[in-house]
């Protein structure tokens, strides 16, 4: 079975136009990237269009040879990124059949980078942290988590796994954790600490 990287295909083929290629692409779930072109610029929607059933690029002819190495990298790093959120995703469903399974409390950690961010939205790196806990937690509790098990924590930049120094260590340290216990071990701490003991 073929599972190309990139198809390329232009809008107007004879059977089959690149709309429906991209279509059918989409509804077989392959996840093939999709750059579709066309030589017809009277036609105004075409890239509306093109986005609408799912390509990932659209690119109007002539071609620069330099403009589709572009478009042809940057669709190839998007793709790469889709495969290993992908990938995180697998590992995490299978990680969620466990926590359920078993009863696990659950604490979303949310870390930053030391670059401060001050945004309407994110006022500070506080807010940004636990946006990013918050949003895994809310797809935990869509995944069938019971929200009574779910809590968020945000660090900011404060925690740091290695040094922000380079783009690379920054990368590592805009993270998200998640920290689980058995429900009985975390009961049996928690009536520990009440005690005193």
């Amino acid at each position: 079975e073929i599972k190309p990287d990139i198809i390329l295909c232009d809008i107007h083929m004879p059977g089959m136009d690149g709309f429906e290629v991209c279509q059918r692409v989409r509804e077989l779930k392959l996840r093939s990237a999709v750059i579709l072109m066309s030589a017809y610029d009277a036609e105004q929607d075409n890239p509306i269009k093109a986005s609408d059933t799912g390509a990932d690029a659209y690119l109007s002819k002539p071609i620069k040879k330099g403009e589709l190495l572009f478009v042809v990298n940057f669709v190839m790093r998007v793709a790469h990124l889709n495969d290993t959120v992908f990938e995180k995703n697998k590992q995490l469903e299978a990680s969620l059949g466990q926590l359920k399974q078993f009863s696990y409390q659950v604490k979303i950690e949310g870390h930053t980078d030391n670059i401060d961010i001050r945004t309407k939205q994110y006022p500070s790196n506080w807010e940004l942290s636990a946006a990013r806990a918050a949003e895994v937690a809310r797809k935990l509790v869509r995944a069938g988590f019971d929200p009574a098990k779910v809590s968020i924590e945000a660090f900011a930049q404060y925690r740091p796994k290695v040094p922000n120094d380079s783009r690379q260590g920054r990368a590592t340290n805009r993270r998200i954790e998640i920290v689980y216990q058995r429900g009985s071990i975390h009961k049996h701490m928690v009536d520990i600490l009440r005690r005193g003991n």
